[in-house]
């Protein structure tokens, strides 16, 4: 498994926010990160919603 992470920051919205999720492997930090943008944002889960996610993800740990 690699570490990945996305930051909410980088999808455009009116909030900006600051989130950042990471997980062990693709298909885990999608559904974090799917969950965060259903939850909190107001998002539809579907195709489009996942492949913007996906656009995001950045392999390793956030910078510090």
């Amino acid at each position: 498994m690699n570490r990945m992470y996305a930051d909410c920051w980088e999808l455009p919205s009116e909030g900006h926010c600051h989130t950042l999720i990471e997980a062990d492997g693709e298909e885990d930090l999608l559904d974090a990160s799917a969950k965060h943008a259903t939850e909190v944002h107001g998002h539809t889960d579907g195709p489009g919603l996942r492949q913007a996610l996906r656009e995001t993800f950045h392999e390793g740990s956030p910078p510090q």
